[in-house]
């Protein structure tokens, strides 16, 4: 094993030496799997057996809301709903409910 330095071309490709494809018995097409580590960069050639990509599992936790903030979302709902039977408005889209998320001037008018 030899350490070589090879150039990280604009698209932040780079290109193996050929003497390294040679001994890692790497063609056109295979995948190797990248690892970051503190020392650097790992490459390992991919036999087939894991996963092309590995995500690890990150528990999530999320607090359960206050009975305060149930209530404020249940108000808000309420809200909606009703503000959307007086304008008799069509269901929800994608783009309404990021809109909502985002202003609830959209849906409301300013405060008054």
């Amino acid at each position: 094993m030899s350490r070589q330095r090879v150039r990280v071309q604009s698209s932040g490709q780079i290109t193996l030496p050929a003497a390294v494809r040679r001994r890692l018995g790497l063609k056109p097409g295979d995948q190797v799997s990248i690892e970051e580590t503190q020392a650097g960069v790992v490459l390992t050639p991919c036999n087939g057996a894991e996963p092309e990509y590995t995500i690890p599992y990150v528990p999530l936790s999320i607090p359960e809301p206050t009975p305060e903030q149930l209530a404020s979302r249940r108000e808000l709902i309420d809200r909606i709903l009703e503000n959307r039977k007086r304008r008799n408005i069509s269901p929800l889209t994608a783009s309404d409910l990021i809109r909502l998320s985002r202003d609830e001037n959209f849906w409301y008018g300013p405060e008054r």
